[in-house]
């Protein structure tokens, strides 16, 4: 729901929690999102959604003139290099859908919509150290297809934590 909405929304219009909330009821009224997905958007992520927008990464991608959201990528790849098992002349293809990734200056930044719970009560950077390692290898691929697909650097890599509002560089 959360990578729907954020898909959606228009990134010059009103990003404050009233708009947002406008909006989803807009994808509800077309049929885009259901009764019930509409109020968990709502009652979950609209204020998550604002407080994004309002964070260095998400003010980063408002400024950006070319901002790509769930944008699908195939590529191939050797075999080897994803699993080592495999043998090393097999080809595979990759595929699989980017948050968002967006131009600036010349380069590309890409991030990552995370919505794993962050457990306050815990180490917090441990947990964020998890999710890092975690989602490493994925975020790398992405890289890779990104600059496969623009012929552009890739210049960095974030995972956003919805559920504490941090943006974490990979």
């Amino acid at each position: 729901i959360l990578h729907f909405v954020m898909e959606h929304l228009d990134l010059k219009g009103d990003l404050k929690s009233t708009g947002i909330i406008s909006r989803i009821k807009q994808m509800e009224d077309k049929k885009l999102l259901t009764e019930a997905e509409a109020t968990i958007a709502i009652s979950i992520y609209a204020e998550k959604i604002e407080e994004f927008f309002n964070s260095s990464i998400g003010k980063r991608i408002i400024n950006s003139s070319t901002v790509y959201r769930e944008a699908p990528f195939v590529f191939k790849k050797n075999a080897n290099d994803v699993l080592k098992s495999l043998n090393e002349e097999d080809l595979i293809l990759v595929q699989g859908i980017i948050d968002c990734y967006f131009i600036e200056d010349g380069e590309v930044v890409i991030v990552d919509y995370k919505t794993d719970k962050i457990d306050v009560t815990k180490n917090i950077a441990a947990q964020i150290n998890t999710l890092k390692d975690e989602y490493y290898d994925q975020v790398i691929l992405y890289k890779e297809a990104v600059e496969k697909l623009t012929g552009l650097k890739v210049k960095e890599c974030f995972l956003y934590l919805f559920s504490i509002g941090k943006e974490i560089k990979i």
